[in-house]
């Protein structure tokens, strides 16, 4: 009975792997079709069930695609992420140009007359943010959810 349990486990984590890319993917699908919104509110809900799974390079995977996604859904913009594989000095400088034009004088000078906050922050940055957030037990996670849909529904 119990050498049976590291393939019930196994089985269990293939499962759910599975389902969470396919969750992705349907993310991936609404952005293609300009469904923002619905695109929004399902990465919310893969969220959590990204945050449990507990093998590292799987779940260090499913964070950068789940990034990815979220940088298109909030840009609104299905073009807004380079592809795997973009060699790391292609990265950094992008990411160095980006910071550049975000804090450039005169694009800062608009922002202002708009009344935008503008705070970049750098790749590495958001990065490390997010894999943070992802680190978040899952049952703290759902209690912020908890509080944030009671004070919605008020």
């Amino acid at each position: 009975m119990t050498a049976s349990l590291p393939n019930a486990g196994s089985n269990y984590l293939t499962a759910r792997l599975k389902y969470i890319r396919q969750q992705l993917a349907e993310v991936q699908q609404l952005i293609n079709e300009g469904q923002w919104q619905q695109a929004q509110d399902k990465l919310q809900t893969v969220t959590t069930t990204v945050a449990t799974v507990n093998d590292v390079e799987q779940k260090q995977q499913l964070v950068t695609q789940w990034q990815d996604l979220t940088v298109k859904v909030d840009a609104k913009d299905p073009n807004a992420t380079l592809p795997p594989g973009v060699p790391p000095e292609r990265v950094e400088a992008l990411r160095k140009a980006f910071l550049q034009t975000l804090n450039d004088k005169n694009l800062r000078a608009e922002a202002d007359k708009m009344q935008l906050d503008v705070d970049p922050m750098s790749g590495d940055e958001l990065q490390k943010l997010v894999a943070d957030l992802y680190d978040t037990p899952p049952r703290l996670v759902e209690r912020a959810r908890q509080a944030l849909t009671a004070k919605a529904q008020r």
